[in-house]
């Protein structure tokens, strides 16, 4: 069985306060994205156990990555016996803020639930997904979701704008755990938001409105860590017709949203021998 696991972008990030168990509660408007990694999902004849290999040399020395993790919850869960083959195949950035391990975790969960023919709703893996990451269950849905919580809340948004979306990620990646402790350390507070004011004018194409509307609370200790973020993001703000330029989840990757993919174009030649650079769009 071959299965997509898409990347998504966080419109908004706003970091509401951190709980007693040390998980942070977020609010977020998190867009699905035509960029995916590729899964193939086999079904194991014999008693081999399930293992997860990837396309990327560098990730295949990860025993504990979120896609094995998964398996080993759900099959504990729902007490099955099978195993599987699962072979990525990796196009989202690594450590970018672009939630692909999380993707393919929650990916790999929906494809075994179909091989399977298993009679389990999305809302049953709630659980599950919040035990490998907090983004997880967002992926369940792929399409525009309200994130609330530690991730647990997920309110699904139907009708919204599908806009061109160029990627620029910095040759450096961030650790999400090592941006939410700088965060911490750097005592920042969350902001008031009006996430309706956001999604009307997202669906209107008022990008004028939405620089002074959207919010990451993640990007000042991101760029605190990787301050190529910053540089990257002043130099696509000072070029021309330039709508948006946000920062994704914990980072590393920028994102700029436009109508006008020619432009976007444009840009991509621009920058791509400096920085890992992909043009996509909305789902």
């Amino acid at each position: 069985m071959i299965v997509q696991a898409n990347a998504k972008i966080n419109l908004t990030l706003n970091v509401i306060k951190k709980q007693d168990n040390e998980y942070h509660e977020i609010k977020s408007l998190m867009i699905p994205l035509n960029l995916h990694d590729t899964i193939e999902i086999k079904l194991l004849k014999d008693d081999t156990e399930s293992y997860v290999t990837y396309d990327s040399f560098d990730l295949n020395g990860d025993k504990f990555n979120s896609v094995t993790t998964a398996i080993k919850l759900f099959k504990e869960k729902y007490n099955i016996k099978e195993n599987f083959n699962v072979t990525i195949y990796k196009r989202i950035f690594v450590s970018a803020g672009l939630g692909g391990g999380s993707s393919d975790a929650a990916n790999v969960l929906l494809g075994i639930i179909k091989l399977l023919n298993l009679d389990i709703k999305k809302e049953d893996l709630i659980d599950i997904c919040l035990k490998v990451g907090s983004d997880v269950p967002f992926f369940l849905y792929n399409k525009m979701c309200l994130a609330e919580g530690i991730g647990e809340k997920v309110t699904p948004i139907d009708n919204y704008s599908k806009y061109y979306v160029l990627l620029i990620k910095p040759k450096a990646g961030l650790s999400t755990e090592k941006v939410y402790a700088k965060y911490d350390e750097m005592n920042l507070k969350d902001k008031n938001i009006n996430y309706d004011k956001i999604l009307n004018d997202y669906n209107c194409g008022d990008f004028e409105a939405l620089k002074n509307e959207i919010y990451n609370g993640l990007e000042i200790p991101a760029i605190e860590l990787c301050p190529d973020i910053e540089k990257i993001k002043n130099r696509l703000i000072n070029e021309e017709k330039v709508d948006l330029v946000a920062m994704s989840g914990s980072g590393s990757c920028l994102f700029v949203l436009g109508k006008n993919k020619r432009f976007l174009y444009k840009i991509l030649k621009k920058y791509y021998q400096n920085y890992q650079i992909e043009l996509t769009k909305v789902i």
